[in-house]
């Protein structure tokens, strides 16, 4: 299924594969596969936006945030609510 046709309501199993870095050392650097057990929400109009720590605002959805390859979403491992990048996402409807 295609990451960006994910629809608000309906649950999938989510991965991204391992990646290999290298960082400015020349060090070798693995980022294991994850896997995410998800429900998609609906995006939120307005979210709390915070700079540096400190002075925490409501603002309007920014535009980066309403594309297709973010999705607000149900960690249904963790029961909180978070964003996800669905680039390089492999989905499988639950």
């Amino acid at each position: 299924m295609n990451s960006k046709n994910l629809i608000p309501g309906k649950s999938y199993l989510c991965s991204k594969p391992s990646v290999s870095l290298q960082d400015p050392g020349g060090n070798k650097i693995i980022l294991n596969e994850k896997c995410y057990r998800i429900t998609v929400l609906e995006k939120p109009k307005r979210v709390t936006a915070e700079c540096a720590g400190f002075d925490r605002q409501e603002i309007d959805l920014p535009a980066h945030l309403s594309t297709p390859e973010w999705a607000f979403v149900l960690n249904l491992s963790t029961n909180e609510q978070h964003w996800l990048n669905t680039l390089d996402l492999q989905v499988k409807e639950l």
